[in-house]
């Protein structure tokens, strides 16, 4: 069980610390977007193994940013980004996995200092963390991405109302 919660715990510390927030400064980020291409990055091959398919992530983030008026454009720089990283408690297939998703908005920003500079950066996210026997990882995989999706509508309806 410690074991679990080391990695747990580097997972946490790992997914936070390049990413941006969900403050008021972060959500006024998204204001005025009209679309966003969604990037998953490449899913584990233990969870691949177990269900969890990153062209199934990628399509349930796609369709829910339509329901909320986002269209899904693969040429725009902007991007919706979705990291799934976990780690196994132990050596049997019946051991736990500690498992960490980062969904984080990146767009292209340009630097006060020099206006000639810019990037594609963090401006936004949020992140789920949670221990699944895997008999039911692929579902909760799944349910803590839509909740993270729900979160990212939120964020964006309040800077965007109807």
């Amino acid at each position: 069980m410690w074991r679990v919660i080391k990695w747990l715990l580097i997972l946490a510390f790992s997914a936070i610390a390049s990413f941006a927030g969900d403050s008021a400064i972060d959500r006024a980020t998204l204001k005025g977007l009209t679309a966003l291409r969604v990037v998953v990055d490449s899913i584990p091959p233990e969870l691949e193994q177990l269900g969890v398919a990153q062209d199934e992530l990628q399509k349930q983030v796609t369709d829910r940013l339509r329901e909320i008026g986002l269209a899904a454009n693969d040429q725009t720089n902007d991007f919706l980004g979705v990291q799934v990283q976990s780690a196994q408690a132990g050596r049997s297939r019946k051991s736990p996995f500690a498992v960490t998703i980062v969904l984080a908005a990146y767009q292209l920003v340009t630097l006060n200092r020099d206006r000639g500079i810019r990037a594609v950066a963090p401006t936004w996210s949020a992140d789920t963390i949670f221990i699944a026997q895997p008999r039911v990882l692929e579902g909760m995989v799944r349910g803590g991405l839509a909740q993270l999706v729900d979160h990212f509508a939120a964020a964006y309806r309040s800077v965007n109302p109807k």
